[in-house]
């Protein structure tokens, strides 16, 4: 190993957090060649890490047999000692880009459980920049099946996520190879990140789920937490929506939907919405109201997904805004 490799390596063997304290002390132009090094390194062997340890007099403490580099580790370096802005600058310069977005193309095109079984052992950054390229119906489908201590840190990734080399996949592809004897049909990749899609993904997971989620990551990180929250669409939140908007709303609403929708909800969300409709509409609504009956859950759930689905489409068609302050709600 030359010097260079050897700096680099050390940099991974001592840990992220001691790295970057020590990242901090190089100019631009050092810091390029050794992040350059480092991601080169995706292992380090057994044998390897004697010797250094040797040469460098430091006591490493983790034991492992090898130690996991690449570039997951070399943004997570980075970013703590220069910033994400900066991090990803530098490795967009030291590491050129490969051709894993191919990999995640073929990623996109299997079934959840296929993807889910290619990266359960992956790292909660590489998770979430995969499930960043999937259609969010798809990435709720996989939510579930990871451990339920990975999923609020592979969220509060997603929601802050920040421009990322697509070389943080090729471990994953490599063994995607092993898996899928030949490539898929290539198609059009989105990419989705940052507090709204973050809020789009926790909808469409299972109630109490969602909620999990979002509470460990207003632990952890209270300013994200609430950036999602205030992104996030529930049928309580329709108690926020100005009046005007919530007008806009019903007008594309069945009756019977609204009937079975308010079937146990919130008394505020019955004032919101009885208070947004005119005296007539209000009147037969009640009616539709005690003309149901009793109903199944599941009939109300589906009827306020349908609610809420009206609301999102008219708020990406710009004509009303869900991320309203708390509405007054005036009782007529």
């Amino acid at each position: 190993m030359t010097k260079l490799q050897k700096a680099a390596a050390f940099m991974i063997l001592i840990g992220a957090e001691s790295a970057a304290e020590l990242l901090k002390h190089f100019n631009d132009s050092e810091t390029d060649n050794i992040v350059c090094e480092m991601a080169k390194l995706p292992m380090i062997d057994h044998a390897s890490q004697c010797a250094l340890m040797e040469e460098f007099t430091i006591l490493i403490t983790d034991g492992h047999v090898s130690a996991l580099g690449g570039i997951p580790y070399t943004r997570l370096a980075l970013e703590l000692a220069k910033g994400a802005a900066a991090a990803a600058h530098i490795l967009e310069r030291a590491v050129p880009p490969s051709s894993s977005i191919d990999g995640v193309r073929e990623l996109s095109t299997m079934e959840a459980r296929q993807i889910f079984n290619l990266i359960k052992s992956e790292q909660p950054q590489t998770i979430a920049f995969i499930v960043s390229y999937l259609d969010i119906p798809k990435a709720a489908e996989i939510m579930p099946l990871l451990p339920a201590e990975a999923r609020a840190e592979v969220v509060q990734r997603l929601a802050d996520m920040e421009p990322t080399p697509t070389e943080l996949v090729s471990k994953v592809m490599r063994n995607l190879n092993k898996h899928t004897g030949e490539r898929q049909k290539q198609q059009a990749l989105h990419r989705h990140g940052g507090a709204e899609a973050a809020a789009h993904l926790l909808n469409r997971l299972e109630s109490a789920t969602g909620k999990s989620i979002l509470m460990k990551i207003e632990e952890r990180n209270p300013t994200l937490g609430s950036a999602i929250r205030r992104k996030m669409f529930t049928f309580d939140d329709f108690v926020r929506v100005s009046p005007s908007d919530l007008q806009r709303i019903l007008r594309g609403v069945e009756t019977r939907d609204m009937a079975l929708a308010l079937k146990s909800s919130a008394e505020p969300v019955k004032i919101a919405i009885f208070s947004a409709m005119s005296k007539r509409a209000a009147d037969g609504l009640r009616e539709e109201m005690e003309m149901l009956g009793a109903v199944r859950l599941k009939e109300v759930e589906a009827a306020r997904d349908r609610m809420i689905a009206t609301a999102r489409v008219l708020e990406q068609e710009g004509e009303i805004n869900l991320a309203a302050e708390e509405a007054d709600v005036v009782v007529q």
